[in-house]
């Protein structure tokens, strides 16, 4: 008996469509985050808003020329975008080649594919969508979390001047993103987006009013003036102590910190998040579009933190 005559498993279908078919359907259910989305958003919600972003409003309809994109179509490549942490040529890419985008844009091969470009402003989109998760009771309110995490920005070639202001100790184009995060649910409640350099303190009175029954944070929001506002909007404080030179922390105030920490870190859990998704990068400069890019980003997280807490 011969054994050097070899049999491998033939790799060709045959080209039936059925098959086509369930390969289709078998890698669209492997993808259980931008499915558990199509599925669990109500994507007309939104409609109103990206309709009156985009001038379609008030549009006149009855003028020639070709018609645009449905703006919910839109809107869910660029939720897309941000969830995979695409760039727009990527997404672009990735729409054409990977069933699972198809399924959840419900398009079929071969159908027109958009440039995914257009750049709105997410800031409404995210308070209609904030709507949903208050009015099913996810965000209970009973404490926010506040922190700030650096965002990287795209390099460009600097100037003489520029250079000399990095040699002076000015950092070259940054931003951070302060957030407020439900403690319960760990969903995104409020966020602003700023240059690197404004510290985390200077943006505490934007995140924090009367709708926070406590407030939780390191040591950089204890501050006078902080407090004043706490006071103002009947806050509870739960913000870390800090230690100054020559007057270490007290026992009580080392547990007090640690006790404080145990909550707090549900706020890293959340950049982590971001992170993965690829939500730390911004694309493009200045500072009014990579507030766009966290608005948009921050509705991304909120959406698939919504959809895990749903399951």
């Amino acid at each position: 008996r011969d054994f050097s005559i070899k049999k491998y498993r033939k790799l060709d279908g045959g080209g039936d469509l059925f098959a086509a078919l369930a390969h289709q359907k078998k890698v669209s259910q492997r993808e259980v985050g931008i499915r558990k989305l199509r599925d669990l958003i109500d994507w007309e919600r939104f409609r109103p808003v990206l309709e009156e972003v985009t001038g379609y409003a008030t549009k006149d309809w009855r003028k020639g020329g070709r018609p645009p994109f449905d703006p919910i179509f839109m809107f869910k490549i660029l939720v897309l975008q941000k969830f995979h942490g695409l760039s727009d040529e990527g997404t672009e890419k990735e729409i054409g080649d990977r069933f699972s985008f198809l399924a959840f844009l419900d398009l079929r091969a071969g159908d027109e594919i958009p440039d995914a470009t257009t750049i709105w402003d997410f800031k409404e989109l995210f308070e209609a969508f904030y709507a949903t998760l208050t009015g099913e009771g996810i965000i209970a309110r009973e404490g926010s979390i506040v922190d700030a995490s650096f965002i990287d920005a795209p390099r460009q070639h600097n100037s003489r001047e520029q250079n000399q202001k990095i040699k002076d100790g000015e950092r070259p184009e940054e931003f951070a993103t302060t957030t407020q995060e439900d403690a319960k649910s760990k969903l995104i409640d409020k966020a602003k987006t700023t240059p690197a350099q404004v510290h985390d303190s200077q943006v505490f009175k934007d995140l924090v009013d009367r709708s926070d029954n406590a407030v939780l944070g390191d040591s950089a929001y204890y501050s006078e003036e902080d407090g004043e506002h706490r006071l103002e909007c009947d806050a509870e404080e739960f913000l870390m102590r800090k230690a100054y030179r020559n007057n270490p922390l007290s026992k009580a105030d080392q547990r007090f910190n640690k006790g404080v920490s145990r909550i707090r870190v549900r706020v890293e859990q959340v950049f982590g998040r971001r992170k993965q998704m690829g939500m730390d990068m911004v694309r493009s400069i200045g500072l009014k579009r990579a507030s766009q890019h966290n608005s948009l980003c921050n509705l991304g997280y909120n959406m698939d933190r919504y959809a895990f807490l749903k399951r």
